[in-house]
Formats: C-alpha cells, sequence, structure tokens
C-alpha cells in the first residue's frame, strides 16, 4: 500500500509541474505580440527623438553664430529695409 501512495503523490506533483510549465507558456505565448508591438513604439520614440536631436543642433549652431545673413533674412521677411535704401513694388502683374 505504501508504494501506491507514493506513486500517487509523485504522478500529482509531475501534473502540477506540468500544468505550470504549460501555463507559463501561455503566458509567453500571450507576451509575444505585446512586445512586438513595444519594439515599433521605441523605434518611432527614436526616429522622432533623432528628428528633435536635429533641429535643436541647427537651432544651436544658429544661436551660437553672429549669423547676420540669417538676420538680415528675418528682417526682409518682416519688411524691414537699411535707411535710405528704396524698395521698389512691381505691381503690373507680370512675374
Amino acid at each position: 500500500m505504501r508504494k501506491k501512495s507514493h506513486f500517487n503523490s509523485q504522478a500529482f506533483f509531475t501534473l502540477l509541474l506540468f500544468c505550470f510549465t504549460l501555463a507559463n507558456v501561455f503566458n509567453i505565448i500571450k507576451l509575444v505580440p505585446e512586445g512586438i508591438q513595444k519594439k515599433a513604439e521605441l523605434a518611432n520614440l527614436i526616429q522622432k527623438r533623432e528628428k528633435k536631436q536635429e533641429t535643436v543642433q541647427k537651432l544651436s549652431k544658429q544661436l551660437s553664430q553672429n549669423n547676420d545673413e540669417y538676420i538680415e533674412q528675418k528682417a526682409r521677411e518682416l519688411n524691414y529695409v537699411y535707411p535710405e535704401e528704396h524698395i521698389f513694388i512691381d505691381t503690373s502683374g507680370d512675374s
């Protein structure tokens, strides 16, 4: 009788271990699509970060330089002119 009891407990623990392993396999399989989605999100965020870093570098370069051409360009966009400078506007409609 003792052998039969030992066999039943061993079978029970083997079955318990099998169920535990099977549950873990299903959990891992369920997490795979989420992992793929997170990788795609990470790639997207890295790309956005790189674009932002490029913009920051360009703006930092402009700030570090005493760029008279840039200042003049922005002033021209706001219709500023030099003292005693005459601007002629073609109103004939021909380009």
